[in-house]
């Protein structure tokens, strides 16, 4: 596993369980569709006035799915859907989402817009 964070962002706080989630899909997705040895790198970074979170694998997107009877798969969504109403919740209308996979590895990425400053009377 590779963790690479800007420096400038060392002391950012992310509300709790964010970025977890993601992780923990990585590796339980990527052992199902990856060759071995799995790859999983964590990227935070400032990109202008926004912070982006990568949470990257090798291996192949798995499409939330009911897991059948007895399977120990399980790819209901609900961890992505934490995600979300996370996001909404700490950074309304200043963010956004995304799950893609290219090139043999699934990417999936939070960007965080600052909050705009209202101008006083």
């Amino acid at each position: 596993m590779t963790v690479k964070v800007d420096p400038e962002l060392n002391e950012f706080v992310l509300p709790c369980f964010l970025v977890h989630p993601l992780v923990e899909n990585a590796v339980k997705h990527g052992m199902e569709t990856s060759e071995p040895p799995l790859r999983v790198e964590i990227e935070i970074a400032a990109r202008g006035p926004d912070l982006r979170i990568r949470v990257s694998n090798t291996g192949r997107l798995v499409p939330a799915a009911p897991a059948e009877p007895g399977s120990p798969r399980d790819g209901t969504g609900t961890g992505l859907k934490n995600v979300v109403q996370r996001l909404e919740l700490a950074f309304p209308g200043r963010h956004e989402f995304a799950v893609t996979e290219r090139d043999g590895w699934v990417h999936a990425e939070i960007v965080l817009r600052p909050a705009v400053k209202e101008d006083g009377p």
